[in-house]
């Protein structure tokens, strides 16, 4: 029999897979009442007429009418491929971003270059670089990465593996991008309901695991 309370949810794919699909036994440890129905995407989405209770976006948002409620930020990274480093070197510092290359991300929502970002003493340095690949997907961005395209900047959690397991090296530690917001939407005319509520205040605690 299915559970009785149902919550629908949409989220990106990368997002899902590596953050909430696997920290959800915990969830419903406690909340195993409550059925959630999971869609995936990224992009902004009629609540009402597509019977979603409450979307999670990544990245910064355009206006809305929708209430927001923000979510830990996002560390993000930059890192490239292994046998990348080995054919460009490993920059130590920004001034040797000179002669390398990247993969370029166009957001999904406006179609616009995201340009390379760096943190220097309280400033955000916009730097591009020749790329000779361009998409607009974080799976496929991770991929060019893997397949010795270039630089790229991603959340933590999309490439904590990698790093871990040595495929991919951080570049420029010392100037990591700005955090990336999250934030979790839902309708202005819906009341914050017991069982979104529980939902927000467990996805909120899962974005403080300091292992995404």
């Amino acid at each position: 029999m299915r559970p009785a309370i149902t919550l629908a949810l949409n989220w990106p794919a990368s997002f899902g897979r590596l953050v909430v699909i696997p920290a959800l036994p915990t969830f419903y440890q406690i909340y195993h009442e409550i059925m959630l129905e999971i869609g995936i995407g990224d992009r902004m989405i009629d609540l009402v007429q597509e019977g979603v209770d409450c979307v999670v976006r990544v990245g910064e948002l355009s206006d809305s009418t929708l209430v927001a409620h923000p979510l830990p930020p996002l560390r993000q990274v930059t890192c490239g491929s292994t046998d990348y480093v080995a054919r460009y070197c490993l920059p130590s510092k920004l001034e040797q971003l000179e002669g390398q290359r990247c993969v370029d991300y166009l957001s999904a929502t406006t179609g616009k270059l995201q340009p390379l970002e760096f943190c220097v003493h309280g400033q955000v340095l916009l730097r591009t670089l020749p790329a000779s690949l361009a998409v607009n997907n974080g799976e496929s961005y991770v991929a060019a990465c893997e397949a010795n395209f270039g630089l790229v900047q991603v959340p933590y959690y999309h490439v904590a593996r990698q790093l871990e397991h040595g495929s991919l090296i951080e570049v420029l530690p010392q100037h990591r991008p700005p955090d990336l917001p999250i934030t979790i939407l839902y309708p202005h005319h819906r009341r914050l309901t017991p069982r979104l509520r529980v939902f927000i205040d467990w996805l909120n605690a899962q974005c403080r695991n300091p292992n995404i």
